[in-house]
């Protein structure tokens, strides 16, 4: 079995769009760490998070951070998926209610 750390997201610009920003690969469990979400607007946005196991789609069964909303100019780090395990093919998706307005970035770890 090896480890290894690495950025798991190392730099995202959410959309308003559902999208994919992590999938962990095949033979592999990822393991988040660290989720930062930053608001580079001048305006409040908010960012809504799903984890998404293998072969599902973002419902509502699978929201990890339903929309929450960063001030303008703000950063918030998040304890909800601080620690979350991720099987092959488990992958995290967010949007933003305003396009090209939070970035994403996330550490963690692979084991393999």
């Amino acid at each position: 079995m090896t480890t290894t750390a690495l950025s798991l997201i190392p730099d995202a610009t959410l959309t308003t769009s559902d999208a994919a920003y992590y999938t962990s690969p095949n033979n592999t469990t990822s393991v988040l760490k660290r989720t930062v979400f930053t608001n580079t607007s001048a305006s409040a946005v908010t960012v809504t998070v799903n984890v998404v196991r293998s072969g599902g789609s973002s419902v509502t069964t699978n929201v990890i951070i339903p929309p929450y909303a960063i001030a303008a100019g703000k950063t918030y780090v998040s304890p909800e998926l601080a620690g979350m395990t991720l099987g092959p093919g488990d992958s995290i998706h967010a949007l933003a209610s305003a396009n090209s307005a939070i970035n994403m970035m996330s550490s963690g770890i692979q084991i393999v």
